[in-house]
């Protein structure tokens, strides 16, 4: 729980603080969490330069915590019986606290305790990131304190990078459940010679977030089989364009379906069905079918306020009309269109009009204010698709010049829709470009992108390949919305072509889950009978010296036991098996907190298509209990 600062420290603090950082922005981690810097009641975003001798303690002025929380004595820095110094300068890295070498072994502790607003049935995300100092006689190592009467680490990954002069970046990414009162985090600093062993950087996040169904959900990929597939044209939507979806706190689904008109002069509306297919409500008219408007709304994403309150945007390209890029904002209780706003997008380079862009509503993006990801839907031979991120207003955030973190020419071709996952910090698309694969030439093909960097994870999913097409399996698809249930399951609505018809259907995902203790679980390749290039990765385990990866059809049951099985009784405290152990891989060396194992997949004849199938690393690391840990899980269908 919050514990008082006494009224004169905070005088002190405040002012110190402010003398040296009235006009400073607050710094971002290097590839942070989406959410770092947003001002709300579940996101601490804190960051200590170490920079003023006077106070080396005292955090950034613009560090961003709720009202809640409050600052102990020191920003709550405790120090072990040999105190940490403060140093102008270290190896290029001004204003640092560590300890100097004698010539003897020398070690310090320097303990930080984060606070909380305790929701005992919520996960916190948890970020760390800090410069150190890594020499041939100095370390630093950090570490979240245990205290199982407190919470279980739902998994835990670590990254560290070489920097220059002897500096090193270290990244920990944490999920405690149940959300503990507080974070307690232990830096251990020895010197053995004559160098110093130093922090600077210290980058501290926690976001609190609801639970989810992904401890043993079904496979990325996997068709919800309780919800029928729409044919829209059957339904009475012709010529439909883009599908979103609602959900009330019944659980009762309303998918909003865009059309573009049967015909010029006809009517573009946005309809509103049921989740059997059914109309509900009038349609909603978003305009005409002219030459210079010919598509209508081309892509649609959902919000919810914190209130409950929803809101459906979708997309317009009406540049022949009067040169705009639209957003329009339906309100979803009452159907009525709540705002147009036109983009400032007259710097890009974009497809000609009229052109079928996608957009995705993005909550952390604009520091929480939310913003738009467009998808340019890029289809010219040669070039490469872009995603570009606009605020509520209209303007452009994303390509900032120089800047690496940017979906500028980064994205396939024929990118038709996608959805922000805050639960994974994932965004997701779907393209519908020619993809060769082992069943053929593939036209819905969806993919993972991590918000913390803007690089493919590696993770890759398709639509349905069993429905029949002339163009390959599956269709093309057309349209793609990412969103969370009610109850927490991830979903993807999408909308396909295939053999002329307009088809609705859902997937089923993410591809991580369980609750376990060490790193993340991740895939390369395709995921395909035939396939030769599909891999399990591990990665997050800079300790670990090795893991092997086990395979199962599972993640209910093993044999008669039922799944997750903890291992605590075992002595291994933090440890699940969250898969049935059919398959066992061999024993892989982790290099660098990686490693990597190849699965041949049998071609079409031998395996049945959409076949679940689960993985799991054991991982091997003297520097847990027992020395042995179980990962995090991944599930994909294997196409």
């Amino acid at each position: 729980m919050p514990h008082c600062t006494p009224p004169a420290c905070r005088i002190l603090l405040a002012a110190a603080m402010l003398a040296s950082t009235a006009t400073a922005q607050l710094p971002k981690p290097v590839d942070g969490p989406p959410s770092w810097g947003v001002a709300d009641n579940d996101t601490v975003s804190i960051y200590w330069g170490f920079d003023n001798q006077a106070t080396p303690f005292a955090h950034h002025i613009n560090s961003v915590v709720p009202a809640w929380y409050t600052f102990q004595v020191n920003d709550g820095f405790t120090q072990g019986a040999t105190p940490v110094q403060w140093f102008a300068n270290v190896n290029g890295h001004t204003g640092v606290v560590g300890i100097p070498g004698t010539g003897s072994p020398r070690a310090a502790v320097l303990n930080l305790q984060i606070e909380n607003d305790p929701r005992v049935h919520w996960i916190k995300v948890f970020y760390l990131q800090f410069d150190c100092t890594a020499g041939a006689s100095s370390s630093v190592v950090a570490s979240l304190k245990q205290d199982l009467s407190q919470y279980k680490r739902l998994s835990m990954t670590e990254n560290s990078v070489a920097l220059s002069s002897g500096w090193v970046r270290t990244t920990i990414n944490a999920e405690l459940l149940p959300q503990p009162a507080y974070e307690a985090i232990s830096f251990a600093l020895t010197e053995t010679a004559l160098a110093t062993a130093g922090i600077d950087n210290l980058f501290v996040h926690s976001k609190c977030v609801k639970p989810w169904n992904d401890e043993d959900g079904e496979a990325l990929g996997e068709i919800d089989a309780a919800q029928s597939p729409i044919d829209l044209l059957a339904a009475g939507v012709a010529q439909s364009e883009a599908a979103a979806v609602t959900e009330d706190l019944q659980g009762l689904r309303t998918y909003w379906v865009s059309s573009s008109g049967s015909a010029l002069s006809t009517q573009q509306n946005l309809y509103r069905l049921t989740s059997n297919g059914q109309f509900s409500g009038a349609p909603i008219v978003i305009g005409n079918n002219t030459t210079s408007t010919p598509l209508g709304i081309t892509s649609l994403t959902t919000e919810t306020l914190p209130n409950g309150q929803q809101f459906v945007h979708g997309i317009r390209d009406s540049r022949l009309a009067n040169g705009n890029i639209e957003i329009l904002s339906i309100n979803a209780t009452t159907g009525t269109i709540q705002s147009t706003v036109a983009l400032a997008n007259t710097a890009l380079a974009l497809p000609a009009p009229p052109n079928r862009f996608g957009i995705v509503f993005y909550p952390p993006g604009n520091t929480g204010a939310g913003s738009f990801w467009i998808t340019d839907n890029q289809s010219t031979s040669g070039t490469q698709g872009s995603a570009y991120e606009f605020d509520r207003n209209g303007s452009l955030l994303n390509p900032v010049a120089g800047s690496t973190h940017t979906l500028q020419n980064q994205l396939p071709l024929s990118v038709v829709g996608g959805g922000y996952d805050p639960l994974k910090g994932s965004l997701y698309f779907m393209s519908a470009q020619p993809q060769v694969t082992p069943l053929g030439s593939t036209r819905t093909n969806g993919f993972e992108i991590s918000a913390y960097n803007l690089q493919p994870t590696g993770v890759v999913f398709f639509g349905d390949l069993t429905r029949p097409d002339a163009g390959g399996p599956g269709g093309t698809a057309k349209s793609m919305s990412v969103y969370r249930r009610s109850n927490g399951d991830w979903r993807a609505a999408c909308i396909v072509i295939a053999n002329g018809r307009s088809i609705l259907y859902e997937l089923k995902g993410p591809y991580r889950f369980g609750f376990n203790l060490l790193g993340r679980c991740g895939m390369q390749g395709l995921p395909m009978r035939g396939s030769n290039n599909f891999q399990v990765t591990l990665s997050g385990v800079p300790h670990a010296t090795g893991a092997v990866l086990y395979s199962g059809f599972s993640n209910q049951n093993f044999g008669s036991t039922p799944l997750p099985f903890s291992l605590a009784p075992f002595g291994l405290i933090e440890s699940t098996i969250s898969v049935s152990l059919d398959m066992s891989g061999v024993f892989q060396p982790v290099i660098n907190g990686s490693c990597v194992t190849s699965l041949p997949l049998p071609p079409v004849g031998l395996l049945p298509p959409n076949l679940a199938l689960f993985f799991q690393w054991i991982v091997f690391d003297p520097t847990v209990p027992q020395g042995i840990a179980s990962s995090q899980a991944g599930k994909t269908l294997i196409y």
